[in-house]
């Protein structure tokens, strides 16, 4: 009776509002939910009507692309999710086969952009749930179909060297990145939240406090407004392009930034006609090109604030910064401050930007090239950032963050001794050569640095030969692709044509193993011919 008391006037008062715009409620659209960890007795609720129906209670129910359970577990979610990716990924299993069908590279870019979203829709709310072996367990079977169906692959080839040979880190960590990556994204339009919460704007944070990220993000420049007002004019690049001169008495202002060795710097040039003006500046460590471009801008703006009645032209070779500054739509806090100065600068002067090229001797341009060049080779004393800290970055240092996270994770795996043989790390550059391969190429390479495949040790071990020594050298020693690699006779030819060497020590560079791998000699054996 408590609930039917507190629901229904605000209903009532809702469907007044809606009538009142021309707007109608469909009762057969409604359900209610009581959200509780506890089993209420149903018999002692009364049930809420619209229109003069009543609404029926349910266990579960969806908003926006999400199911809702009444004990907010998301397990109906992940459950369904999970179903749905494996569905679309056995329909991707049905277009190939061992030697025909869409390359590596088109099927990991499908199971990127086509299945996976399926399954990493809305993480950011429900992937804290995934606490569960039996759930992480789930999503490898899910992550190893797709891994899978990339190219031919041995029954018996582990998931977490596959992971390594396709570049793509465990869903777990994948789920979390997104999740996290969400937050960062969204957080300057989340209401502040009490620390004692338990929801998961509270538990993203916290993970981001883990990473040493979470006071990164506040000082971050993402923000949104659109229709900014300017008073600031743009030239047309084809009509001035060939105008390396102004009308006297304009006044010119070249600005550049510049990194070197991860430091950023901006410089200005202002060419008064009768003076001219340097400056540069020192921006820290934190700083990317792209906003000391826009620092450049915003600095040569406070020098020529007390300037009146002038003609006044910044020209930038940054087309980024100027179509920033230009567009409709602000996403930078930086952006937006420059702007605002601009504005503040036509009140009493004609104001425009110009976009022209880079090095191609334009002595002032090539002179703020050489300033910021050197604000950015300066060392200053103080504690950083001291801008408003890139989203880009942050994304940046959270994908690193995480790809550690993974490497931790390989290092510590018991298994795949053989697959880490030839992949210790995880920033391994695979992508580059597999993207080549034809599919049967590729399985080839997968079985080679895997060692599950047609070697006689590996069939030794299921039981399909009695026999693990090596068909090629015939000496007492098993098959294996670290005998073929380094210490086999039979194929020191072979090592001697592409790593230089008749016998090496150790697994060589994964370019150079690969080339061992896809060679005629190696293929014979995975195709069975010798």
């Amino acid at each position: 009776m408590l609930f039917r008391s507190l629901a229904q006037p605000v209903l009532d008062l809702l469907q007044v509002n809606a009538r009142s715009v021309g707007l109608s409620f469909n009762e057969q659209k409604t359900e209610v939910i009581l959200f509780s960890h506890k089993r209420p007795d149903m018999t002692q609720i009364t049930q809420i009507n619209m229109n003069g129906k009543d609404i029926p209670f349910t266990d579960q129910t969806r908003y926006l692309g999400l199911i809702l359970d009444k004990t907010l577990s998301f397990l109906p979610h992940i459950k369904e999710k999970i179903a749905k990716t494996k569905k679309c990924l056995l329909v991707m299993h049905s277009l190939v086969r061992k030697k025909w069908g869409p390359s590596p590279r088109i099927l990991r870019l499908a199971w990127l952009t086509i299945a996976r979203p399926k399954l990493t829709y809305g993480a950011h709310v429900w992937r804290h749930k995934i606490t569960s072996q039996r759930q992480l367990d789930k999503l490898t079977q899910v992550h190893r179909l797709a891994l899978t169906m990339l190219a031919p692959t041995h029954r018996s080839a582990p998931t977490a060297g596959l992971e390594l040979i396709w570049q793509s880190q465990p869903l777990d960590l994948t789920l979390e990145q997104i999740a996290l990556k969400t937050y960062m994204r969204i957080y300057s339009k989340i209401r502040p939240v009490c620390n004692n919460m338990n929801g998961h704007i509270s538990i993203l944070y916290n993970q981001l406090a883990s990473y040493d990220l979470a006071e990164l993000v506040k000082l971050s420049d993402r923000i949104n407004i659109k229709n900014l007002d300017r008073h600031f004019s743009l030239r047309d690049f084809k009509t001035f392009k060939l105008n390396t001169s102004e009308t006297p008495g304009v006044i010119q202002v070249y600005t550049d930034g510049s990194l070197i060795n991860k430091k950023a710097g901006c410089g200005v040039f202002i060419d008064y006609g009768n003076r001219e003006y340097s400056g540069l500046e020192h921006l820290g460590s934190c700083a990317s090109v792209f906003q000391a471009e826009i620092v450049a801008i915003d600095r040569a703006a406070d020098v020529l604030m007390n300037s009146s009645n002038q003609h006044i032209v910044f020209k930038s070779d940054s087309q980024a910064a100027i179509r920033a500054l230009t567009n409709k739509t602000v996403k930078s806090s930086l952006v937006k401050g420059c702007a605002q100065k601009l504005n503040e600068l036509c009140s009493t002067n004609k104001v425009e930007l110009q976009w022209i090229k880079a090095h191609v001797g334009l002595f002032p341009n090539e002179k703020a090239d050489q300033l910021a060049k050197h604000g950015a080779k300066f060392t200053v004393d103080g504690c950083e950032p001291w801008l408003p800290v890139p989203h880009k970055s942050l994304e940046q240092r959270l994908n690193f963050l995480i790809k550690s996270k993974w490497q931790r994770l390989w290092t510590n795996n018991p298994e795949c001794r053989q697959t880490k043989d030839a992949l210790p790390s995880v920033w391994s550059s695979t992508l580059k050569y597999f993207n080549t391969y034809t599919r049967l190429v590729a399985g080839q390479a997968i079985q080679f640095i895997t060692g599950h495949g047609n070697f006689k040790r590996h069939q030794s071990l299921r039981g399909e030969t009695d026999d693990p020594t090596c068909r090629i050298c015939l000496e007492e020693e098993d098959e294996t692709p670290r005998h073929l690699l380094l210490e086999c006779p039979g194929t020191q030819w072979l090592r001697r044509k592409i790593c230089g060497k008749f016998r090496l020590q150790k697994y060589p560079r994964i370019g150079t193993t690969l080339s061992f791998a896809t060679s005629d000699l190696v293929a014979s054996i995975l195709t069975g011919l010798l």
